[in-house]
């Protein structure tokens, strides 16, 4: 079903004329599209949440997205002449899903920035509520490493919120500035912004990386071990 959407999404970009309608267009698709997996994500959830593992499908999704984006940058940053209408549609895209993507994401570092040790508090509430026993049991034998673990996760989430800001912002300025180029040879200050916006997008993915593996760390403490 999802592929359908993106051939459907696809066919109307090729055939949209302006690149502000076809963001617009792409960006409102790809969050109600959003909305409604969360919807059913919530309606099929018959215990409490899996709060680690939900934040690494975040996590996941946007490092693909940011990736994504920063390939096109890349094929952006080496054009000479005219900008190709194939390669700014895409930029459009790669845009559209990385704010679609990453959504989730930024909206929990936002949440974990305003409700601080509340919001992990949560986390443990949930894991003490687990209907496995295993990890109601390690929760509680590994709650300091835990603690440590949601700690660290916090300030790379910060640091990750802090970093898509200015990322995003000049993604946006870049595509404005290739829709006012768009019969016209690359500019010195679009390339410059190009460079800055990938040298953002490569913070914002080693930040994403520092919560992927603390993720990794918390989820292995409620791992057990084999052989004890």
């Amino acid at each position: 079903m999802a592929s359908i959407h993106w051939n459907i999404i696809t066919r109307n970009i090729q055939r949209a004329q302006g690149s502000t309608k076809t963001f617009c267009f792409v960006a409102a698709l790809m969050m109600l599209s959003a909305c409604r997996t969360a919807h059913n994500d919530v309606a099929r959830k018959t215990g409490p949440p899996n709060d680690i593992a939900e934040a690494r499908q975040y996590v996941a999704k946007s490092l693909t997205a940011v990736q994504s984006a920063l390939d096109v940058l890349d094929d952006l940053s080496n054009v000479g002449g005219p900008w190709p209408p194939d390669l700014v549609n895409q930029f459009t895209i790669s845009l559209a899903h990385l704010e679609a993507d990453s959504f989730k994401l930024r909206e929990h570092a936002r949440a974990m920035h305003s409700r601080g040790d509340a919001y992990f508090d949560e986390w443990q509430l949930h894991l003490s509520q687990s209907r496995e026993p295993e990890v109601h049991q390690l929760a509680s034998e590994r709650h300091q490493a835990l603690q440590e673990s949601f700690g660290t996760i916090q300030q790379a989430s910060q640091r990750t919120g802090d970093a898509f800001k200015p990322f995003l912002s000049d993604l946006h300025a870049l595509r404005r500035a290739l829709e006012s180029e768009a019969t016209s040879n690359a500019s010195d200050s679009t390339k410059e912004l190009i460079r800055k916006a990938k040298s953002e997008g490569q913070q914002v993915g080693l930040e994403l990386e520092a919560i992927r593996r603390e993720l990794a760390t918390a989820a292995s403490n409620l791992t057990p071990m084999t052989g004890r």
